[in-house]
């Protein structure tokens, strides 16, 4: 773990919004508890999308559920990795 100094332009509860340094544009910090919502509603969403008719539909559904999959999967392996305990419990 590193120590780093963040401009914080706004703390909202589950999304602040901060500029780690050497970036140009700010990001947005969501909680993760909030990403791994965000993962089961694209999950649900892309199972639903594949069941259409629409392939588009259903390929932007799956990019997006696998982008996120990814961010939670990086999340888990951190946290693991500092043996900390996540903020909400995953079925594997």
């Amino acid at each position: 773990m590193q120590k780093l100094e963040l401009e914080v332009y706004g703390t909202a509860s589950n999304a602040a919004v901060v500029r780690a340094p050497g970036r140009r544009f700010p990001g947005v910090v969501v909680q993760g508890d909030t990403l791994a919502t965000l993962l089961d509603s694209a999950n649900e969403i892309a199972s639903r999308a594949a069941l259409t008719s629409d392939d588009e539909l259903a390929a932007e559904a799956e990019g997006l559920r696998d982008r996120l999959a990814g961010l939670v999967a990086q999340y888990e392996a951190v946290m693991a990795e500092h043996g900390l305990g996540l903020p909400y419990h995953r079925a594997r």
